[in-house]
């Protein structure tokens, strides 16, 4: 028969961890700390996820309204100066006055407002911009023959408005797809809350719904419909961006 071990007092302090324990449970605690702000951080982004890109959303719907305006005002001050809104023939009439060297000629939407900066009403680029997959933040540089390239310009120019219109005649709008007369839905979706943003002749601005389809209704029928009394029943003379 063994001999039992002697025993400690019933009062006496218990040993001291091995240095292998200590290891142990310091490698426990620091887990659980480490899963807990994962945890935590996780739950974090997902409420504030949403937020964050609702903000986003917010602040470049509002820049491409007032972006909007700015155009409005500078079409405004063009017409009263040669006019009309910039078209072939006014752009011929900016060039002889002005002997800028920038190219006027051409057909699309930088073309156009190439206009409002060779005559001098514009000293910068940036109101053209609005956010898109497409476009970027224009650089304001337009000296010899460089303004509003590629890229630069995000807005969609009608022409061809005459000086008697409706006023709620659309102007310039964004995000038309290029070379269609259809609004971009998954640009409007990401960027603008699911709106077009429409600068119209009396200087006002709206944000119209997008649908899936890319249409955007006014008065109950298709914004870009020829049947809409200020089209006078022929399709809007679309000017898109380079």
């Amino acid at each position: 028969m063994s001999t039992p071990l002697p025993q400690p007092p019933p009062n006496a302090p218990p040993p001291p961890p091995t240095a292998a324990a200590i290891r142990s449970q310091t490698w426990w605690r620091w887990t659980l700390i480490v899963g807990l702000g994962s945890i935590l951080m996780l739950l974090l982004a997902g409420i504030t996820s949403p937020l964050v890109i609702r903000s986003r959303k917010k602040s470049d719907l509002v820049e491409a309204v007032n972006n909007a305006r700015q155009i409005g005002l500078a079409l405004e001050e063009f017409e009263t100066s040669y006019g009309s809104f910039p078209n072939a023939a006014t752009a011929k009439e900016v060039k002889a006055a002005t002997l800028s060297p920038l190219d006027l000629s051409g057909s699309s939407a930088n073309a156009c407002f190439r206009q409002l900066i060779a005559s001098e009403i514009l000293q910068a680029e940036s109101m053209f911009y609005a956010r898109g997959p497409a476009s970027r933040k224009p650089d304001n540089v337009f000296t010899g023959t460089r303004a509003l390239e590629k890229g630069e310009v995000a807005f969609t120019y009608v022409a061809g408005i005459p000086a008697v219109r409706p006023p709620d005649t659309p102007l310039v709008m964004t995000p038309l797809l290029h070379g269609k007369h259809t609004f971009d839905a998954r640009t409007s979706s990401r960027f603008f809350f699911d709106k077009a943003v429409i600068l119209q002749a009396d200087q006002s601005v709206f944000t119209m719904r997008v649908d899936k389809s890319g249409a955007v209704l006014h008065a109950g029928n298709n914004l870009l419909d020829p049947s809409q009394p200020f089209w006078g029943g022929t399709k809007p003379d679309l000017r898109w961006p380079e």
